[in-house]
């Protein structure tokens, strides 16, 4: 059987990879999930000093499925492929890319179709609301699995979440937790902010 082709500049054959984890996630519903799985896959290389970690976020009908190709189903390319991989804006040779389906997604994630380990049925319906919240609280074990630097993610992604969902007050907290993680780079802390501000995110 002949290699399934890519374009060029493609990241090539990927393979979705998922990530159990048994210990119980508390949603802002105030539900909890006793434990939960989320599909993902990685691009490109993580270094050293753990600080070419790039997470990129889909909306709500997306999937971990960034880039690249799947073996068995060549045609289906990453959503971003054309942004991710070597020599692109996303260069792989750079930065390590990470896709995660997000919580209560269709894609590998739990979610409606998983199955509620209460009654051995999926959950459907029942299953508890997850917010923007509740998918970086995820994502951010997922980050700690990887072993990229937990205190920059998470400094990271509580930035990013008070400035698109908080109220000021919780803003300024965000902000001085991110600082205090990125102590050590204060050029990736101002950079990450420059950025919130030319998107328009406002209280």
């Amino acid at each position: 059987m002949n290699a399934p082709q890519h374009p060029s500049g493609s990241v090539g054959v990927v393979a979705p990879q998922t990530a159990v984890f048994d210990a119980p996630l508390r949603l802002r519903s105030g539900a909890t999930l006793p434990a939960f799985e989320l599909a993902y896959e990685t691009y490109g290389t993580l270094n050293a000093a753990r600080s070419n970690a790039v997470l990129v976020c889909h909306a709500l009908n997306a999937s971990h499925h960034v880039a690249g190709l799947y073996a068995d189903r060549p045609d289906e390319l990453g959503w971003w492929d054309n942004l991710v991989g070597p020599g692109k804006p996303l260069d792989t040779e750079r930065f390590f890319v990470i896709g995660v389906n997000n919580l209560g997604g269709c894609h590998g994630s739990t979610g409606p179709m998983s199955l509620n380990p209460a009654t051995g049925r999926p959950w459907g319906g029942d299953f508890p609301v997850v917010t923007v919240e509740d998918w970086v609280d995820a994502q951010a074990r997922l980050a700690d699995r990887l072993k990229e630097n937990g205190n920059d993610v998470e400094g990271w992604q509580r930035l990013l979440r008070a400035y698109m969902v908080l109220g000021e007050r919780d803003k300024a907290h965000a902000a001085a937790d991110a600082k205090r993680a990125l102590a050590r780079d204060p050029d990736k802390l101002r950079r990450i902010e420059d950025m919130i501000n030319s998107l328009g995110f406002e209280g």
